[in-house]
């Protein structure tokens, strides 16, 4: 199933959806990103095909609980049953810290580009930022790829628990109505 939505309640608030994306070739990490990397240096990357495994779920259900607003309930709310290969290609962006899974995420890998389907991290593990690294990560497996666009996902046009993705890097924000339009420079070092 696909869907979008241009609206969202978030903290008691009517939120416009703003689909985000960074053209990767322009992407350099900002002095605050490359903290992250330094502070991750101690954890291995391994880019394989999407699976869902207990201890994802495990982890998911634990990132889960810091939302107040919009708590998913399932991984499966975001990918398929199958989802290294439906609806498409879907590679793992898996983070360990030795042998312990730290952080997942989820990419949707096309042609030209590729689009964040959802993260998760283990929440003890905050302090590292990984809701960053794992996008930074991303955006190096596009590079590598000589991909187009990185689609980070989406974003609100005010306060939101997303809000660290406008600061990713160049962001450019959807209308709605057909047009890819810069975002405001928020947070830029």
């Amino acid at each position: 199933m696909f869907y979008r939505y241009n609206y969202a309640m978030m903290r008691g608030e009517l939120q416009e959806i703003i689909p985000m994306r960074l053209n990767v070739a322009d992407f350099k990490p900002r002095k605050s990103q490359r903290r992250i990397l330094k502070k991750n240096d101690d954890t291995t990357t391994f880019f394989l095909p999407a699976t869902v495994t207990p201890e994802k779920e495990r982890m998911f259900r634990l990132h889960a609980e810091r939302f107040d607003d919009n708590q998913p309930g399932s991984l499966y709310d975001f990918v398929s049953r199958r989802p290294q290969s439906v609806p498409c290609t879907c590679m793992n962006v898996d983070i360990f810290r030795g042998e312990r899974l730290i952080a997942s995420s989820f990419l949707d890998v096309g042609e030209t580009s590729v689009s964040s389907v959802y993260a998760i991290f283990d929440p003890d593990e905050a302090r590292r930022g990984l809701g960053t690294y794992t996008a930074l990560e991303e955006i190096r497996f596009a590079q590598e790829r000589g991909k187009e666009h990185y689609y980070i996902g989406y974003g609100t046009n005010g306060p939101s628990i997303y809000d660290y993705k406008k600061k990713i890097g160049e962001m450019w924000g959807y209308d709605w109505r057909g047009t890819w339009c810069p975002l405001s420079a928020e947070g830029e070092e």
